[in-house]
């Protein structure tokens, strides 16, 4: 019995820190996204760009220099959605489907940076993933291009070739040799 209370102090002290979260609104440390792999106007067909806009957050929040938080399941004013509407069949079942994207889309190398989980907001279940920087430079394969991507503000933006490598060059430490 003791067990059980304890966890659900601790859902709830997560419940609130995520909706303190919310309540400041995006910025260049957090995004929020109303699904993972269905636009809302058509809930009938996967969207690879929505797919694709999980990721490309997630590689900018690696690129930057304090990481940042992306929650799934909120729209972008603020709307608690969860993740239901993605049709998995459980939240375990998404985050290994975020994962593997992750991995497949960025490269396995950075997804430990991905902390993730599932939090209950409003009865709602919203995945948290918290995206510590990286100490390299992660570029996303979209087709059959990569693509660097950066925070900018609220906003994430892709950086032509010449502004990634100005950008990475201020940014990340040259690895050096033994």
């Amino acid at each position: 019995m003791l067990f059980a209370e304890v966890q659900k102090s601790i859902n709830l002290t997560e419940e609130k820190k995520l909706l303190n979260l919310i309540a400041q609104g995006e910025s260049s440390t957090l995004e929020f996204k109303a699904t993972m792999r269905y636009n809302l106007h058509d809930r009938v067909n996967k969207d690879p760009v929505i797919t694709h806009n999980c990721i490309k957050t997630i590689a900018a929040f690696l690129n930057s220099r304090f990481g940042g938080s992306l929650l799934i399941g909120v729209r972008d004013n603020g709307e608690i959605k969860g993740i239901e509407i993605d049709g998995f069949d459980d939240s375990d079942k998404a985050m290994l489907h975020l994962v593997n994207i992750i991995n497949r889309d960025i490269g396995p190398t950075f997804s430990p940076h991905c902390n993730m989980r599932v939090v209950e907001v409003e009865g709602k279940p919203v995945i948290w993933v918290k995206v510590s920087a990286a100490l390299n430079e992660a570029w996303t394969k979209k087709d059959d291009e990569n693509i660097f991507y950066v925070r900018q503000g609220p906003r994430t933006g892709k950086l032509t070739v010449e502004e990634a490598e100005q950008y990475i060059s201020s940014n990340f430490q040259p690895v050096e040799d033994e």
